[in-house]
Order: C-alpha cells, then sequence, then structure tokens
C-alpha cells in the first residue's frame, strides 16, 4: 500500500478488534480482498467489507474469522466469476453458518461450483470436461438456463439465485442430484444448506 501503509495497518487493528482475529489474518484478509476484487487500494472499498462482516456475523451463527478465511481463500475465484463483494459475503456468510464449516472448506466448494458452471476446467478444484458437461445438464433439467448464446454466460449469481428460489421445489432426489453436479459428492451438503436458505442470503444484500 506504499505511503498509505498506516492508514490501512489502521484499516488491519480494526479487524483484528472487531472480528477478534490476528494482525497475520487481518493483514492477509485485507490485501487478499483488494488483490482479488482489484480494489486497487481503495480505503473506502476495504472498509466496506470490514463492515459487511460485521454485518453478516451479527446476523448469522457465523463469525469474522470463518468470513477472513474464507476471503482469502476465494476472493480471486468469486470475482473472476462476477460476484460482487457484496453478494461473496452473503454467500460465504450464510454458508459458513448453515454448515458450520471452515472458511476455506466453504470457497473452495464454491470454486469447484463455480468453475463448473462457468465451464473452466481446474484440477485442484476436481472440474473436468465431464463434471462441466454435468453441471449444465443438471441445471437445464431443472429449467434453469445457463447461458444467453452458445458462447456467452448468464452472470453467475442470477444462475445461482434462479437455483436458490427453484431449490424447495425440487424433490429430494432432484436435490442431492443437481448439487452434486454443480459441487461434487463430497462438497454437495454446503450447496444444498446455502441454497436451502437462500432467503438468508438475499437479507443480506
Amino acid at each position: 500500500f506504499g505511503k498509505d501503509a498506516q492508514k490501512y495497518a489502521e484499516l488491519s487493528l480494526l479487524l483484528q478488534n472487531v472480528g477478534d482475529v490476528t494482525a497475520e489474518v487481518a493483514n492477509e484478509t485485507l490485501i487478499a480482498a483488494n488483490a482479488g476484487f482489484q480494489l486497487g487500494g481503495s480505503y473506502e472499498a476495504l472498509m466496506g467489507i470490514i463492515d459487511k462482516f460485521n454485518h453478516v456475523s451479527n446476523l448469522n451463527a457465523t463469525n469474522i474469522n470463518k468470513l477472513s478465511e474464507a476471503m482469502k481463500v476465494g476472493a480471486a475465484t468469486f470475482h473472476s466469476a462476477g460476484l460482487s463483494i457484496d453478494e461473496t459475503v452473503a454467500l460465504i456468510g450464510t454458508a459458513t453458518a448453515s454448515t458450520q464449516r471452515a472458511g476455506a472448506e466453504v470457497s473452495r466448494a464454491f470454486r469447484t461450483i463455480l468453475m463448473n458452471i462457468r465451464q473452466i476446467t481446474d484440477e485442484e478444484a476436481e472440474v473436468t470436461e465431464e463434471s462441466m458437461a454435468n453441471a449444465e445438464k443438471a441445471l437445464n433439467a431443472i429449467g434453469i438456463v445457463v447461458r444467453d448464446t452458445p458462447n456467452t454466460y448468464r452472470p453467475m449469481f442470477d444462475i445461482l439465485r434462479d437455483l436458490g428460489n427453484a431449490f424447495e421445489n425440487l424433490t429430494p432426489v432432484q436435490q442431492a442430484f443437481t448439487a452434486e453436479s454443480l459441487a461434487n459428492k463430497r462438497q454437495a451438503d454446503i450447496l444444498i444448506s446455502t441454497l436451502q436458505n437462500w432467503n438468508t442470503v438475499e437479507k443480506q444484500l
């Protein structure tokens, strides 16, 4: 942060105090958020993230440490998928609260989900040509359109919103199949829990 380092050190101290996190966690979170969402060192935007963390942690059975961990791991992934900071924090806040999983685990699950929907292979996230094809077929099977044109995808959050709004009307078999097709079997429960609490996601936006 160059000549503004002192100003950003104050942000780090604020995050440490508000979230009861270590200096290392606070610093890494702010750096990851700044780089991942390409904020250009905006003091106001980074302060906004701290405010959102505080707001979401007050509304849910989660904590700022989990949100910070999720942001460190997933900021670049969420941004590259076209999600805003507000959408990202609403998702990870709901997911960590509803599953009581670690923030890093939640971010990795959404990395798999977003990569499958966006049709981007990722060996680490276990996203393959087969899993991508299965994800799109599963969404199409329940009436959710993934593409505006053959080569253009709809906004990712719009797809997730459609899925969240439709999820309660699916049969348990459809819910499990769709979640496993997007998130893989090991991480499907994270997506299921988030979608079952979609109203919570919307309330935090």
